[in-house]
């Protein structure tokens, strides 16, 4: 935590939290950390259905703007390594809610602003492996990117979406381990494999390749995480295009968190989708040319 606010001016990282006091130790050996209060975290107000309901794509760039701020901020320095619902919190300031980043005992710092930088995590274990990206399981070492964080930008955006369809038909929140299994088949599904260390014990256990045939045998086995990504791409299309470019199992291809506030603000366009636009998309790209709207250019990636 130290480290983090030593490495950035208060100015540059106004979406993290912030310590106020550190050094105190207790009768017991205990470190405290006193930092500033905040109200609720991600997680609280999307499962006690205290958030916006998620109308609409531009309901859920409000949501996108919320997240990837911080991490625009502190991708300058490092990789957060366990981005989910419980590490942002809700802090009001000047009366109103602001989100932050918490939790950055886990991070592991980067020497250079190029966002594709790796470094090594070795054995170290993935703190949520529900929104843990490909690189983890990579046999060849784990080398992990700031695009680590962004996979898991896109769980969690998916999370949102699934909470919502659920609100719309008046459905309870899922449980603990509901909301875990539900998210593990659904990035399963992204990955193209079956994960069976589930993030506990790299190196152990091997993972099981999702086996795509013209058989309908995969298709039951994921009908619940194959519904939910349609069900996505039906009530949030543009959402769901910037879904698929942060689950790509190429991590260089993913947006930078400044790239996705780039994206849902309309100001550049997901390069790698230029020729596999849907027909939505493509008559809405017609009407810009007639207008003589300038080509917006491809967003940031690096």
């Amino acid at each position: 935590m130290e480290r983090i606010q030593q490495s950035l001016p208060e100015m540059e990282r106004k979406h993290l939290i912030k310590m106020i006091d550190a050094g105190i130790t207790t009768p017991y050996g205990e470190r405290i950390i006193i930092m500033e209060m905040g109200v609720d975290s991600f997680h609280d107000r999307l499962y006690d259905r205290l958030a916006i309901q998620y109308d609409s794509d531009e309901h859920m760039a409000n949501a996108i703007r919320g997240l990837a701020r911080p991490l625009v901020e502190f991708h300058n320095i490092a990789i957060h390594m366990d981005v989910n619902p419980r590490n942002y919190l809700y802090v009001e300031k000047d009366g109103h809610l602001e989100v932050k980043l918490i939790d950055f005992e886990g991070a592991k710092l980067v020497s250079t602003s190029n966002k594709n930088e790796c470094v090594m995590i070795g054995e170290q274990h993935a703190l949520s492996p529900e929104y843990t990206g490909p690189e983890y399981y990579d046999e060849k070492g784990q080398a992990i990117s700031t695009k680590f964080d962004i996979w898991s930008m896109g769980i969690m955006l998916i999370e949102i979406a699934f909470d919502q369809f659920r609100a719309e038909k008046r459905e309870t929140p899922l449980s603990e381990d509901e909301r875990k299994s539900m998210l593990f088949a659904i990035g399963n599904l992204f990955l193209g494999f079956t994960r069976n260390r589930l993030g506990t014990q790299p190196g152990i256990f091997k993972e099981t390749q999702i086996v795509y045939s013209a058989g309908t045998e995969w298709i039951e086995q994921h009908k619940s995480a194959i519904e939910t990504v349609l069900h996505l791409w039906m009530k949030y299309p543009r959402t769901a295009l910037l879904v698929t470019n942060l689950l790509n199992l190429e991590r260089k291809k993913r947006l930078t968190a400044q790239g996705i506030l780039n994206y849902i603000d309309g100001l550049c366009q997901i390069g790698e989708f230029k020729e596999k636009v849907i027909k939505k998309q493509q008559k809405e790209m017609k009407r810009l040319k007639r207008e003589g709207t300038e080509k917006l250019n491809d967003c940031e990636t690096e």
